[in-house]
């Protein structure tokens, strides 16, 4: 079927294999390192959550704050906003 492209480079056209070098010598791989348990910073947040001490510790290195937490109306509407997409009506948020 391809018998006619075979000649090709006899006619002058150039090979354009590309080089393949051999990859250089680099880090392990991360999912061959054995897995850790870290240990939560202590003392960087009031939340038992643990995941919420290593944020709160990596705000603190970075010299952030935290914001505060939410009132009800604002998580009415993010809820709102994640399930249906679109904002609640006046009547839901009266509910409140």
């Amino acid at each position: 079927m391809f018998d006619c492209l075979g000649g090709g480079l006899a006619f002058g056209a150039v090979d354009v294999k590309p080089e393949v070098k051999p990859p250089e010598k680099s880090a392990p791989l991360w999912i061959l390192t054995p897995l850790s348990k870290p240990e939560p910073p202590t003392g960087v947040t009031p939340s038992k959550n643990p995941i919420d001490a290593f944020v709160a510790d990596q705000y603190r290195a970075k010299g952030l704050k935290p914001v505060p937490t939410a009132d009800k109306a604002t998580l009415l509407r993010r809820v709102y906003m994640d399930l249906i997409g679109i904002p609640p009506r006046s009547r839901s948020r009266m509910r409140l």
